[in-house]
């Protein structure tokens, strides 16, 4: 018996996708299924995840694949199914809210307790986190492989597991950072500040009352005179405060920025070496970091031979959709650098088969 598509709710199984996937993520996913795969067909390479998101549920309502698609979700990404699971046929609002954590504390905590190889070793040592081991370049520094931790634990809800990790890994950072983990932010991303109107404060009393506030309980300062001594006391604290200055050891200088275009050819170097041992996910990760050092540098002829470069490799492991998208981005940079042949050989490859 057919499904029943109209008791979805499309727009809780559009959040659960953006919720439980990257684009790279779901082209994968989506490659990886041969009865999704035809959806890479309808993807074109400039679209984005919500382009993506859009056509996978377009293609599944009419071919009765919506129950297939969520059963397949929920084995991909169990927690972000659990979460929106009561509204995938309610209401939205009986969809569980994410817990709220502060992601730049997050970000300052990991850079404070490890160094890069004791990171890798923290994620080796913990089934639930060594997943992301597969997503980390031989050539990722310590940022990059947080940023890396910090997305996939957000997606896969294992948010809270990561930081009882870091607990009892390293309290005593973990003691320096725990009370801005779980902060309320605010619109700006920032943590929210204690409102200074409370009920039954002086400014609440003043908005009902229509009396002014005084100075002492607006926190300004008193209008009245200085006493006596007063100026002592301020000459006192400015002595204080010179010592206290003198004492200030000199910041440390920045160390100095490496440039982008060396960066890139270590990149080539490190995926030639990884494609000769047969490595094809290094190399492929090696490819797509050389094209951003050459981004950087405004190289825009390194850039699109490392596009093509990326998108053979992409090709090679079966991955049409990210390889199509690579060969676009190829074409583009060789069309700002005039390379009319070049330009030629790319579309040329991106319109041979498998997606044709």
């Amino acid at each position: 018996m057919a499904e029943q598509t109209s008791d979805y709710n499309r727009a809780a199984i559009r959040e659960l996708l953006l919720a439980a996937f990257t684009a790279k993520d779901l082209s994968r996913f989506l490659q990886d299924r041969p009865r999704l795969r035809p959806v890479l067909e309808q993807i074109g390479p400039r679209d984005g995840l919500e382009d993506m998101v859009e056509a996978l549920i377009t293609y599944c309502q009419p071919q009765a694949l919506m129950e297939q698609l969520l059963g397949e979700v929920k084995r991909y990404n169990p927690r972000q199914y659990a979460r929106f699971e009561p509204g995938l046929r309610g209401p939205m609002s009986a969809i569980v809210p994410a817990p709220l954590y502060n992601t730049a504390a997050i970000r300052e905590l990991l850079l404070a307790a490890f160094t890069a190889k004791d990171l890798s070793r923290f994620l080796q040592d913990r089934p639930d986190l060594r997943p992301i081991l597969n997503r980390i370049g031989p050539t990722f520094g310590l940022e990059d492989m947080v940023d890396e931790i910090i997305g996939y634990c957000e997606r896969q809800m294992l948010v809270a597991e990561l930081l009882g990790a870091v607990a009892e890994d390293n309290p005593s950072q973990y003691a320096r950072f725990e009370p801005r983990l779980r902060a309320e932010m605010d619109l700006n991303g920032e943590p929210a500040r204690e409102q200074r109107s409370r009920p039954g404060s002086a400014s609440e009393q003043s908005i009902e009352t229509g009396r002014p506030e005084t100075p002492a309980e607006a926190g300004l300062p008193s209008l009245q005179p200085d006493p006596p001594g007063a100026d002592v006391v301020v000459a006192r604290s400015d002595a204080s405060l010179l010592a206290d200055v003198g004492s200030i050891e000199p910041e440390e200088e920045p160390p100095a920025t490496p440039d982008p275009l060396n960066l890139a050819r270590e990149q080539l170097q490190l995926a030639s070496d990884a494609g000769a041992r047969g490595d094809l996910e290094a190399a492929s990760q090696a490819y797509a970091n050389a094209s951003s050092h050459f981004s950087e540098a405004g190289d825009e002829r390194g850039m699109a031979e490392s596009f093509e470069a990326l998108a053979a490799v992409e090709l090679h492991m079966g991955h049409a959709q990210i390889a199509r998208d690579a060969f676009e981005k190829s074409r583009r940079g060789y069309a700002k650098a005039k390379d009319r042949q070049a330009m030629a050989r790319v579309a040329w490859a991106a319109a041979m088969p498998p997606w044709r």
